[in-house]
């Protein structure tokens, strides 16, 4: 009875934890004044837009296959869309990266750098019938400006340059310097732009009081229990790492095969990868994600939230269930190209694999490789890092900091009532350079993508913005610089 007894207080004591816990949970949302939309023309932002998007600016690996005619071509095109900002802001070209110097009236303040990308992906040519316009075309709909590039990454930089323009206009000076750079080969890893450039930076002993960039955007229907908008803004981004796998035979005859040919080999090693994921653990992003938008969630949930400690194996089992959340649990394993073979009755001579890693901040590019030997084990297979890209995952920026700050701010004054919540960014963008000169760097792009299917547009088919968002986003920028560089 006595044990009985003591168990009931401690059920009992528990559950009034439990409770406490949920109960004494506080919104981390900013309570901010909204402000009416001005001074944007969101018709002739999607003009101008457009007319960005027809340029087919392709990226391309090797440079000295690149068609550089039609980077030059956007460039003029924007110096003649936004003559203010030419003729005010310093202008330098890395490459064909541009970088813009808007000198504020401190010298000493730390700078700011705001950072998007006017290179794209190409077209894949097997999807080209899919689309429902040319992908270039620059098509606008009574709702939307059509095209490659409009949200990755031609929207987000026509918004800053339009915020730009319209404060430099205006007669506004910063107090700190304020930076632009808009680069051309973010889409294959930024060698020769924003790598080159914040390589320089460091060399000159420059430390930026924020950076941000493209990552997250606004949604709806992303956070299950919230029914609103959510703007997710990076406070980290994974790493990168490709690996090719080869495994070499004699060849011969397919009538008379080993007992493991290179194919059989090769497939195994892939199979095992795939049999084994990478454990699936909560790091500072994910915990941080959690923490902003447990207290806008239905009771239910946020009682497994603000109880981590005791329900942490229920709340990823759930998480896990979802490919989205999933992937920002764990290192992820894709398995992406496959080469072998020249004939159907020929043993292939030799058997190739690529794979592709996404690293989770805490794991680094060497404990990957090393982990992946040990699940292979087998002398037969080569493993061998790609020449190609890669990074190890980003340092993770403060929530706590006045440019975190500012971007909530900025958010919810453009966008009432919208959830801000950090989050960690499963693909690569330019920022990662920055690392090296700014302790917080963000990722966050003000596209309002609550219309069906709009995300699946970045590097997939039918990619489009939302004209309404054009002119909210530039609002939102000029919001943004008007908090970041307001005199301390």
């Amino acid at each position: 009875m006595k044990f009985i007894k003591f168990l009931l207080i401690a059920i009992l004591l528990l559950i009034t934890i439990m409770l406490f816990r949920t109960l004494t949970l506080e919104s981390k949302q900013l309570d901010v004044e909204p402000i009416k939309i001005s001074g944007f023309d969101a018709d002739e932002l999607a003009q101008k837009l457009a007319a960005g998007l027809q340029i087919k600016t392709i990226s391309h690996r090797d440079p000295a296959k690149a068609n550089i005619a039609p980077f030059r071509e956007f460039q003029q095109l924007l110096k003649q869309q936004f003559p203010a900002l030419h003729g005010t802001l310093e202008l330098e070209r890395v490459a064909e990266t541009l970088l813009f110097r808007w000198r504020g009236t401190d010298a000493n303040a730390a700078p700011i750098m705001l950072m998007a990308h006017y290179d794209v992906v190409p077209v894949q040519a097997e999807t080209q019938d899919r689309w429902d316009f040319e992908p270039f075309s620059g098509q606008i709909t009574d709702d939307y400006v059509l095209g490659r590039g409009a949200l990755d990454d031609k929207g987000q930089l026509y918004m800053i340059v339009a915020a730009v323009e319209q404060m430099v206009s205006s007669g506004f000076q910063p107090y700190s310097d304020i930076w632009l750079s808009f680069g051309h080969d973010e889409e294959v890893g930024g060698k020769y732009g924003n790598e080159a450039i914040a390589k320089r930076f460091e060399q000159q002993g420059v430390r930026f009081a924020a950076v941000i960039d493209e990552g997250g955007s606004i949604t709806r229907n992303i956070v299950p229990g919230i029914d609103g908008r959510v703007a997710m803004v990076g406070i980290a981004e994974k790493g990168y790492l490709t690996i090719q796998l080869a495994v070499e035979g004699v060849g011969g005859h397919s009538s008379m095969p080993p007992e493991q040919t290179t194919v059989s080999t090769l497939a195994k090693a892939i199979a095992d990868l795939q049999a084994k994921p990478f454990d699936f653990r909560i790091t500072q992003p994910v915990e941080k994600f959690l923490a902003y938008t447990a207290p806008e969630l239905p009771f239910a949930k946020r009682v497994a939230i603000s109880n981590r400690w005791l329900l942490e194996p229920l709340l990823i089992s759930e998480m896990t269930k979802s490919q989205k959340t999933r992937a920002t649990l764990h290192t992820t394993t894709a398995a992406t190209m496959l080469v072998a073979g020249v004939q159907e009755n020929v043993l292939a001579k030799r058997a190739e694999a690529t794979i592709n890693f996404r690293i989770l901040p805490g794991e680094t590019r060497e404990t990957v490789l090393q982990r992946v030997s040990e699940v292979i084990d087998n002398n037969r297979v080569e493993i061998q890092q790609s020449d190609g890209f890669s990074s190890d995952p980003s340092p993770v920026s403060s929530v706590d900091s006045a440019a975190f700050t500012a971007i909530q701010r900025s958010i919810r004054e453009v966008y009432p009532n919208t959830t801000v919540a950090p989050f960690l960014v499963m693909a690569g963008t330019d920022s990662r350079h920055y690392s090296r000169v700014a302790d917080n760097v963000y990722r966050f792009a003000p596209f309002d993508l609550t219309g069906a299917d709009e995300l699946d547009g970045i590097h997939g088919i039918n990619e489009r913005i939302a004209i309404d968002s054009l002119a909210a986003g530039a609002m939102l920028y000029q919001r943004l610089i008007t908090h970041l560089t307001a005199p301390k």
